[in-house]
């Protein structure tokens, strides 16, 4: 899953935060990013 992989960056980054913190910032970040996404894979 996406937010799996975007927490496993955050580690990759050395950015240890507890999962219940990183969550509200995530699906945030997610949220904007998604309609950018989904935008480019469709070409």
């Amino acid at each position: 899953e996406l937010k799996d992989k975007f927490i496993k960056l955050l580690k990759d980054f050395g950015i240890n935060k507890d999962k219940e913190k990183i969550d509200d910032s995530v699906l945030k970040t997610l949220s904007s990013l998604r309609p950018y996404k989904e935008e480019n894979e469709e070409k």
